[in-house]
């Protein structure tokens, strides 16, 4: 009897090791336990673009801090707050990387409409901006025919309507904007420490270096160069390798 169990342990323990081999995600998770570090960031890169959730791209970047990759977790952080738009915990490791990059964020632009474009970034996700603005829209118009078709005249129906109006075009401003950024000025992170230049090519001069984890907005493409504007105003052209966007393209 004693033999069977031993041998039923070794079964299960063997059907065990071999789920964690074929499963990237269990094996990089016993991968980061054991302190191996590098070897869970490739493991978790190699997982299919499918099953990456929040959560996922939370433990890619905490591997990602753990070998130094700073400019990879911030990327990775910020496509974590991109699904899990009011998860506290992702803010407050985002805002620590950022800290430790020491350079101006997405966040503190000085664009307007870029201001504009990410004030509900940690609020909620595009998709439910959408649906808010789309039922604050049918909401508005159906107080608006109550009203019309309403012969008693009741008076606190107009301070609701205009109330429904009012927030239902500050929703769709805010959809707007953030549609527009998210599709003409995608979001990028600086990887590797590129030369920037005065137009789309290394025959224009040179005017200066961008530090990797810089984050950045992208106004232009040509040719492998994007035409970038960082927090702080300044433009520029960089080699599209030196970047990676936050969105996939």
């Amino acid at each position: 009897m004693r033999s069977l169990l031993i041998a039923l342990a070794v079964v299960i323990s063997v059907i065990g090791s071999s789920a964690a081999q074929s499963d990237p995600l269990l094996a990089a998770r016993e991968a980061f336990q054991s302190g191996d570090y590098p070897q869970a960031v490739d493991l978790l890169n190699s997982v299919p673009a499918e099953r990456r959730d929040g959560a996922f791209y939370v433990n890619l970047a905490s591997a990602q801090q753990q070998i130094g990759d700073l400019p990879g977790a911030l990327i990775n952080l910020l496509r974590a707050q991109q699904m899990l738009p009011r998860d506290a915990e992702i803010a407050e490791a985002l805002a620590r990387v950022r800290a430790q990059l020491s350079l101006r964020s997405d966040a503190d632009h000085e664009n307007p409409v870029i201001q504009l474009g990410t004030l509900t970034n940690e609020l909620m996700t595009l998709t439910e901006l959408t649906w808010l603005s789309f039922a604050l829209w049918v909401l508005a118009w159906l107080l608006l025919i109550f009203r019309l078709r309403d012969r008693r005249q009741l008076t606190w129906l107009h301070p609701a309507i205009l109330a429904v109006w009012l927030t239902c075009a500050a929703a769709i401003v805010l959809y707007t904007s953030r549609a527009y950024i998210t599709d003409q000025q995608p979001l990028a992170v600086v990887v590797a420490q590129g030369d920037v230049h005065s137009g789309p090519d290394v025959t224009y001069p040179r005017i200066g270096l961008i530090p990797p984890g810089q984050e950045l907005r992208s106004t232009s493409s040509n040719n492998g160069w994007t035409q970038y504007l960082t927090p702080d105003g300044s433009r520029g052209w960089i080699a599209t390798s030196s970047l990676t966007f936050i969105d996939p393209r």
